[in-house]
């Protein structure tokens, strides 16, 4: 009997995680497309226009976010967890200082418009306000096809 209930419970937990698994890639291709910076804050201070024109060409294809910054090209990899509200959004820079270190985040994805807050520390932002001193909030609207 013990067996058998370990083979169900062990069979329930693969389920469970191969549907989290389809839930999160599902949801990241309904990322995917074209963006428009709409605003860019950090600890709640919103950055100057200047800074947030020269962010453009933002793209999320095949778990991997790129977007070119004064000329310069950035990408990093992309993992979702759709398990968790709101969602959790966390980002792996694919070069510079911050190569393979990643970032915790939260998004939220709404109507075409995505809003994700990262920090900058080592813990996850506690919300989607993006107000703590080491959180960087975005807010992208999608480009129509």
């Amino acid at each position: 009997m013990k067996r058998f209930a370990m083979a169900v419970a062990l069979f329930v937990g693969v389920v469970a995680v191969s549907v989290a698994a389809d839930d999160n890639d599902k949801a990241l291709k309904e990322l995917q497309g074209e963006y428009t910076l709409k605003s860019l804050s950090k600890g709640g201070t919103p950055a100057p226009d200047d800074v947030v024109k020269s962010v453009e060409d933002v793209k999320i294809k095949d778990g991997v976010l790129s977007l070119k910054v004064g000329g310069d090209v950035k990408t990093a990899k992309i993992k979702l967890d759709v398990s968790k509200k709101p969602g959790h959004f966390d980002i792996t820079p694919q070069e510079g200082p911050e190569k393979d270190k990643t970032k915790l985040g939260l998004y939220k994805f709404e109507k075409g418009e995505l809003t994700i807050v990262m920090s900058e520390g080592d813990d996850r932002p506690g919300d989607l306000e993006g107000k703590g001193e080491k959180e960087m909030k975005l807010v992208l609207t999608k480009k129509e096809k």
